[in-house]
């Protein structure tokens, strides 16, 4: 179970969970240094700016914190997952919220994580029909009122989203379920009043 644990860490505002597979931090959105909004890239808002580069000091971080070299350049893979140069036995994943951002790096096991801010939005019952399975939504149908439904709403879909990313294909519709099962994964959810995080490790 990953456990919430701070012990080690110098810089207050991030919250690290870890336990034997996974470590993951996540801390808030901070205002970015000028000369970051001035590199040519692009992500053409300074708030999509913001996002990109404190996800990058947040992962060299974790790396440094775990005796790793974090100087190594950030990739993707032909599937726009992020990868590791020249490191295949290191996993992470990387999410973020308009306030929050999180990281989340393995040994030798696939990580997909994902965090949300729960709050009402649009269309949430439509995006429910269309993403979830049969007894997600009939879990959601029997939610006594509309905050518990949102609660269980986004358990479900971050749980989707991390799956997803643990498998390296992005948000996981009911339709590809029997293709991607949960079953081999470790899914554990950590829920603060900024946000609930989702932690899937992919036991390959």
């Amino acid at each position: 179970m990953l456990r919430k644990d701070n012990t080690h860490l110098t810089n207050e505002s991030i919250s690290v969970y870890k336990n034997y597979y996974a470590s993951v931090y996540v801390c808030p959105i901070t205002t970015v240094f000028h000369e970051d909004l001035l590199l040519d890239d692009e992500r053409n808002t300074p708030h999509k700016k913001q996002q990109f580069f404190q996800s990058r000091r947040l992962l060299r971080t974790l790396l440094k914190d775990n005796n790793l070299n974090h100087n190594i350049n950030i990739l993707k893979d032909t599937k726009g997952k992020p990868i590791l140069e020249n490191c295949h036995d290191l996993n992470i994943s990387i999410s973020h919220t308009r306030k929050h951002v999180a990281v989340g790096l393995s040994r030798d096991f696939k990580i997909g994580i994902d965090l949300e801010n729960i709050k009402d939005r649009k269309y949430l019952k439509k995006i429910a029909c269309k993403v979830f399975n049969e007894n997600e939504n009939y879990n959601l149908s029997l939610c006594s009122n509309y905050a518990e439904y949102i609660n269980l709403f986004f358990r479900y879909w971050t749980k989707r989203e991390a799956l997803g990313k643990a498998y390296g294909i992005g948000l996981i519709f009911a339709s590809n379920d029997k293709d991607y099962p949960e079953s081999n994964h470790i899914i554990e959810w950590h829920s603060q009043a900024e946000y609930l995080l989702c932690v899937s490790i992919l036991q390959t």
